[in-house]
């Protein structure tokens, strides 16, 4: 008589499970999860896409602050935004902030096949001079991208900050070569070319930029080069006359008149008492101005003059971070600490902020109130 053996136990029979209900769990489970990490994903560059919009906008309105508390949060869903790491870049270059190189090269990282990357951070290093990192960046440019048109700017720019004229005419003349109807390239070849040894070429390249004066976006720039070239040679009633057509050319900026008033001043000119008082009424149109010139003021040991005219403008006007800060500068060369310390004690400096607490944390300590001085260092 045949012998009937049992079947071999499986994990179904042992579990009591059968295997089309474990499947059927196991797909629904893992279909639960995919959704979830789906979902979770589409609502994280949804949250991302809001605030970015957000930042955007704060920083149309200059509320620079706004921005860069939507930014941070962006990050803090995504570190690896790109977009929110351009944002903050620029918004540090802009300022002029230590942090702009570090975001400039997190951006360079993140987009490491983006030249405009490399280009905005290469400038910005030689912005804030750090001449190392903007030699380390031209060296990440890949060798079939040195003899672009963009790299030659780029690479005699650099040249010209390391002083080597020769290497800044090398890539100003191959920029030419490259796009050789640009005024762009006439114009920095022109410009190098005025340190040669050669009269010749140095009389053709102040030709080139008298042209060059001539066009609506270069014009000025042109000037310039050409009063550099005239404060070198020490002719004087040429500075003074171009410095002044400078200052009113179209598209003419306010430090344009300020380097006006440097070489009357330099020059013991008779004009310059009646150019100050001109441009102090003219930088009552803008307080950016105004503090520009409080600046130069304070720079030039003409400080009681600048304080003086300062705090006779309107409360609302003083109240502008740009200028506070020109102000509080004047206070501490006059050692006004009292003064100091009541124009920083509850002003709002904005984006500024940091400094007004600074400027505080300074007069507390001046007047031995230590322990109100450390905890606005603090702050």
């Amino acid at each position: 008589m045949p012998q009937h053996t049992d079947p071999k136990p499986t994990l179904w029979n042992i579990a009591g499970i059968r295997p089309f209900w474990f499947v059927l769990v196991l797909v629904v489970a893992l279909v639960i999860f995919l959704g979830w990490n789906w979902g979770k994903k589409q609502y994280g560059e949804q949250q991302q896409g809001h605030l970015l919009a957000q930042a955007k906008a704060a920083e149309a309105k200059g509320d620079y602050r706004s921005s860069l508390l939507s930014l941070r949060r962006v990050l803090q869903l995504e570190p690896d935004n790109v977009e929110a790491v351009r944002m903050l870049a620029l918004q540090a270059d802009r300022f002029n902030s230590p942090t702009a190189l570090q975001w400039m090269q997190r951006l360079a990282d993140l987009e490491p096949n983006n030249q405009t990357n490399l280009v905005l951070w290469a400038k910005c290093a030689m912005r804030q001079n750090e001449l190392m990192v903007a030699d380390q960046v031209l060296q990440r440019f890949p060798k079939d991208q040195r003899e672009t048109l963009t790299y030659h700017r780029l690479a005699g720019a650099f040249a010209i900050h390391i002083r080597k004229y020769q290497a800044a005419e090398f890539h100003f003349g191959k920029a030419l070569k490259l796009n050789p109807s640009s005024p762009h390239e006439q114009l920095n070849l022109a410009t190098i070319r005025l340190l040669s040894a050669k009269p010749e070429i140095v009389s053709e390249s102040r030709a080139t930029l008298e042209k060059l004066m001539t066009s609506p976006e270069l014009g000025r720039e042109a000037a310039q080069a050409l009063l550099t070239d005239h404060v070198r040679q020490k002719n004087t009633a040429k500075q003074l006359e171009l410095a002044k057509k400078i200052s009113q050319m179209p598209g003419s900026r306010f430090t344009d008149q300020l380097t006006y008033l440097d070489l009357l001043r330099r020059n013991q000119d008779s004009r310059f008492n009646t150019e100050l008082n001109a441009t102090k009424q003219f930088a009552l149109q803008n307080m950016q101005n105004a503090s520009e010139l409080v600046a130069w003021m304070n720079a030039r040991e003409q400080v009681q003059d600048a304080y003086t005219w300062a705090m006779s403008l309107p409360e609302k006007d003083r109240a502008t971070p740009a200028l506070a800060l020109s102000i509080a500068e004047s206070q501490i060369k006059l050692k006004k600490w009292e003064e100091l310390y009541n124009s920083t004690a509850k002003a709002d400096w904005q984006e500024l902020d940091f400094l007004r607490l600074a400027f505080l944390a300074r007069a507390q300590r001046e007047m031995n109130l230590w322990g109100s001085s450390r905890s606005s260092w603090r702050q």
